[in-house]
């Protein structure tokens, strides 16, 4: 029988009858499948092979699978599936030999043939932007398996199949889920070869959303591993180092010696810190400035000291003589006698008239040390006031007490009965020794009072001592008959803009000047462009007898105004008279001072030269004006 069946089996494939072949050899297979198994397998195998010629792919694949079916080993069956789906593949059957190879994972989930398979599929999936995210989850699954040993890997270390699932993220445009498998494998692979460029990465990411905190936390990290990464870490030193500089500039400009010293401190420790951690920072313009700085405090402490220890004998002042009533500096009773107790032998309003110059001297002294050592001008203001309540307090005591003994003494109630008929007399007598008094005493302060109400009150200090000196001058009906005139700003006036740098050109279009109001004060606000030299020149008259000149100028560096007279160089000396709100930001206001008799009546060309060396705009208010001896009194001798 097997004779003739091979016999046919040669027939039909010399005639081309290859299905015929195969058919012939199955039967066959059949035949042995009872007493033969190898056998049987044998020929099914011949089969296959004859309905491949015949182009019956699909009895060749099942055919395949039938032999693998009755396998139970991976490794035995495996062969018979990859030429079942190498056969599909090749004759275009790829859904179908998709299906194979998903049948095989399923049967032998935990094989390294299925773990091949597996990866073979997402070598696919990740060569096309659109099945990367497919990919992506593909890998993740498949290194889960391999940590969870759900199956078998081989030699391949699990991470790889990581780094390629964020590659795949990367390569799909997916940032959200880059970023966050790049933390978690950062996390569970710490020392990875590749970990400093995903950390790179990540700190990057940080930076791009907004988490400078993380941002920062991982540049550390970066350098920390290889120190060759420095870039994000030194550049992070950089501007938390700027910082700190910055905000050291903005408090020396503004004098705020507390902050400068609290820069200064933070610097230097975290400057040291980078340091000790291998950053070489070169700042050494910045340690320059901080030495000026330094010098400068230095200055101030001993300022500040000495401010402290006039403010101490003020206070003195205030606890000692001020502090006593006028009964304890002139003693007045009943038994008191004018000739003999008041002004005469023992003379106790004289005693208290020395005694206040004596105290006047001492608070003198205390305005040359302040003045001597430019110490604060509120300071300075301070112990000018003093000089005046001392001389307030010494004569209101005297007047205190002549009207006590008026009240009280028996001698005065004697010379009341005795002088009845000439009582407006004898009190006009003892008024115009009490006025003499008083006057001595007035006249020790009215220098000073004068200075302030010329120099800070008449310039517009709101300053309430200035007020006071005004008040003293008011009650002793000293204010001097003056007038102020205003000079500028007026029209006829001209700019000229040059450059402070030859790499910028002047600015063209802008208008230098233009009118102000503040606090019902006229100014010029002259704008200064950044690194240019601003120069206003015109002419200003005075009408009336000019006493002295000053301006009012907001917010300027003193050191880059110069000011010239009819071609001279114009002297003044300037105090801090406000502080006001300008363009939003609260300033100094300044009166310049110049010298007396600078002006006489008639025209006079004046030149004001500003410079702005800083690379930004700023804006100075400035107004100028004349005190002039008035014709008659006037109560109005301010601006």
């Amino acid at each position: 029988m097997i004779k003739h069946a091979v016999s046919n089996i040669d027939k039909a494939e010399t005639e081309g009858a290859f299905s015929l072949a195969g058919d012939e050899y199955l039967r066959l297979s059949a035949e042995y499948s009872a007493i033969d198994k190898t056998r049987s397998q044998q020929y099914k195998a011949k089969a296959q092979m004859e309905y491949v010629k015949a182009k019956d792919y699909t009895k060749s694949i099942n055919l395949l699978l039938d032999i693998a079916s009755d396998k139970t080993k991976s490794s035995d069956v495996y062969p018979f599936y990859r030429l079942a789906w190498s056969l599909a593949d090749s004759v275009g059957y790829h859904d179908k030999a998709d299906s194979l190879k998903s049948a095989f994972v399923s049967r032998y989930p935990a094989t390294k043939e299925a773990y091949l398979l597996r990866l073979d599929n997402l070598d696919v999936l990740s060569a096309n932007k659109e099945t990367a995210l497919e990919a992506a989850q593909g890998y993740l699954s498949l290194y889960n398996d391999v940590v969870a040993k759900r199956i078998d890997s081989g030699q391949d270390q699990p991470e790889l199949l990581y780094l390629n699932a964020i590659s795949m993220y990367d390569k799909a445009g997916d940032d959200l889920n880059k970023e966050k498998y790049v933390g978690q494998f950062l996390s569970e692979y710490p020392k990875h070869k590749d970990s400093v460029i995903l950390m790179e990465y990540l700190a990057d990411r940080k930076l791009a959303i907004g988490d400078t905190l993380a941002y920062a936390s991982l540049s550390k990290s970066i350098y920390q591993k290889d120190k060759s990464h420095q870039t994000r870490y030194v550049n992070l030193a950089k501007i938390e180092l700027g910082k700190i500089a910055t905000d050291f500039q903005t408090a020396y400009a503004n004098r705020d010696w507390d902050n400068v010293n609290k820069s200064i401190s933070d610097f230097k420790k975290l400057h040291q810190r980078y340091k000790q951690e291998g950053l070489n920072l070169n700042f050494d313009p910045v340690y320059d400035d901080f030495k000026l700085a330094e010098s400068d405090y230095k200055l101030i402490e001993v300022k500040l000291a000495q401010q402290k220890q006039i403010r101490q004998q003020i206070r003195a002042f205030e606890t000692g003589f001020l502090a006593k009533k006028p009964s304890e500096l002139i003693s007045v009773n009943v038994n008191t006698r004018w000739q003999a107790n008041l002004a005469g032998k023992l003379n106790r309003i004289d005693n208290v008239v020395k005694l206040t110059g004596q105290e006047v001297k001492k608070a003198r002294q205390l305005l040359v040390t302040a003045t001597d050592n430019d110490l604060d001008t509120e300071l300075r203001l301070q112990i000018f006031d003093l000089i005046g309540r001392l001389a307030d307090h010494g004569s209101n005591a005297i007047s205190t007490q002549i009207d006590r003994y008026m009240s009280v003494s028996r001698e005065f109630a004697t010379y009341k009965k005795q002088y009845a008929n000439s009582i407006d007399d004898l009190l006009k007598g003892i008024n115009d020794q009490r006025a003499r008094y008083v006057l001595e005493v007035q006249q020790m302060s009215f220098p000073f009072n004068m200075a302030v109400y010329r120099y800070f009150y008449i310039p517009g200090s709101t300053n309430p001592y200035a007020k006071n000196s005004f008040e003293r001058l008011t009650r002793m009906n000293a204010l001097p008959d003056y007038v102020t005139e205003l000079m500028f700003p007026k029209d006829g006036w001209n700019s000229f803009v040059s450059s402070l740098d030859s790499a910028n050109p002047v600015p063209t279009g802008l208008n230098i000047m233009e009118n102000a109001s503040i606090g019902g004060i006229q100014y010029s606000k002259v704008l200064l462009p950044a690194n240019c030299q601003v120069v206003l020149n015109g002419v200003i008259s005075a009408t009336g007898i000019p006493e002295y000149a000053y301006a009012r100028i907001i917010d300027p560096s003193l050191e880059d105004i110069e000011i010239s007279l009819d071609d001279s160089v114009a002297e003044f000396s300037y105090n801090v008279i406000n502080r006001v709100q300008t363009d939003g930001n609260t300033r100094d206001e300044y009166a310049l001072v110049f010298a007396e008799n600078i002006l006489v009546a008639g025209n006079h060309r004046l030149k004001l030269s500003f410079k702005n060396y800083s690379a930004q705009p700023k804006s100075v208010y400035l107004s100028i004006h004349c005190v002039d001896k008035a014709v008659q009194n006037t109560d109005n001798a301010t601006n």
